[in-house]
């Protein structure tokens, strides 16, 4: 009975948990074979007395009841069940043949449509050539796939080998799943990185992303049609060099194109505020347009270019890529202080970051010495008053 009561249990009102009715009656008749075979056992041992004969009719009589009320349940049971399903349609679902209770399984969510383009991309790893569908609806040469085209990746994209001067980023499909992609989330991340670097470069800032541009992955089936996905185009490192403008990027020094450029040849040059002034006073300018694009600075955005001058100190400027602007504009809206302090402690804490690297035999810097700590904060306080004054020109020059 216990078994019978507990296999019951899986069984719930709305018939929507699995259980099969014609079990159960086979454990009934199981329990009472199993009663009436110790209850014959038991009379057997005591044969002769006078016990023997009320004793298997008290078990019979219990063994009896058993079967009896298992049997109704197991008669009970997928009446309710049938009567809970006529009376939820909603909960319908097969029944099969041998008599079980309706089994009621989990929904799979539909794929999106542009699951089978990114699962066809990750299926081809690194092999296999993509093209580049331009605006005029020309193609480009096939792009390879393959470890040696690839010339970096981050968390979310990889930069692929366009031509001399360009790249093609797509999805990193080694570290991540087609699902992060679907949805329409990479074309999202991608038209939302379109329009800020448009806003960078429409500000006088520099940037790298050239804009948005439709791939075309071939099917696994020949004879199948192309899958396409969005990507983008962006400016090689090295391009920027032509032009004297050398980047550093704060995520991957490997693909950093300024390399032992420092801007100091002494320690106690570097530690003196006032000789910062003409290297960072268009760095300041970037920061207040920032500002006013509501474009944070972030770990992964703090990236810098040294623009060399043919006479005179060499400058900093801030370097766009990877960035997302915030809801809203700061255009016309009372100009927050502390998020512009905030913003020179990132870059100027960055600036110092490059300095110290260019400036180290091993090229790199993991930390500032502790003797930079009051310059840096004397910087701080000295250029949050002229980035303000900035920021008020630049509002007065739109109006």
């Amino acid at each position: 009975m216990t078994m019978c009561v507990n296999a019951i249990t899986y069984l719930t009102v709305d018939g929507t948990t699995a259980g099969n009715i014609s079990s159960c009656r086979a454990m009934a008749v199981a329990l009472f074979t199993v009663a009436l075979v110790g209850t014959i056992l038991g009379a057997s041992s005591l044969a002769g007395s006078e016990q023997a004969s009320q004793y298997f009719s008290g078990s019979y009589t219990a063994a009896l009841a058993t079967f009896s009320a298992s049997l109704a349940l197991a008669i009970l049971i997928p009446l309710g069940l049938r009567y809970c399903k006529a009376s939820h349609p909603a909960q319908r679902s097969v029944v099969d043949e041998d008599d079980s209770v309706p089994i009621r399984r989990p929904p799979t969510a539909p794929r999106p449509k542009d699951w089978a383009a990114y699962n066809r991309l990750k299926e081809m790893g690194h092999r296999g050539t993509v093209q580049v569908v331009c605006e005029d609806g020309t193609r480009s040469e096939p792009i390879s796939l393959s470890y040696e085209n690839r010339l970096g990746k981050g968390g979310t994209k990889s930069a692929y080998d366009y031509d001399e001067n360009h790249v093609i980023l797509l999805p990193n499909m080694d570290a991540n799943s087609p699902g992060q992609y679907t949805g329409g989330r990479w074309e999202r991340m991608i038209d939302h990185e379109v329009a800020t670097a448009q806003k960078l470069s429409q500000s006088g800032l520099l940037t790298p992303i050239i804009g948005k541009v439709w791939v075309e992955v071939p099917s696994p089936n020949p004879s199948g049609a192309l899958f396409k996905i969005p990507a983008l185009l962006s400016r090689k490192f090295t391009s920027f060099s032509k032009y004297k403008i050398y980047i550093w990027d704060t995520k991957n020094p490997y693909s950093s194109t300024l390399k032992e450029s420092p801007m100091f040849s002494s320690e106690n040059a570097r530690l003196e505020a006032q000789n910062w002034l003409p290297h960072l006073d268009l760095l300041l300018k970037d920061i207040a347009h920032l500002y006013l694009l509501s474009i944070p600075i972030k770990r992964d955005t703090k990236n810098l270019a040294m623009q060399k001058e043919s006479n005179g100190p060499c400058k900093i400027r801030f370097f766009g890529f990877d960035c997302v602007t915030k809801k809203g504009m700061n255009h016309g809206h009372p100009i927050d202080r502390e998020e512009v302090k905030n913003m020179l402690v990132q870059l100027i804490e960055e600036v110092f970051f490059m300095e110290y690297a260019n400036a180290s035999e091993h090229g790199w810097c993991m930390f500032l010495p502790e003797n930079t700590q009051a310059v840096r904060a004397q910087l701080v306080e000295q250029y949050t008053q002229i980035v303000l004054q900035k920021i008020g020109e630049i509002e007065a020059g739109q109006r």
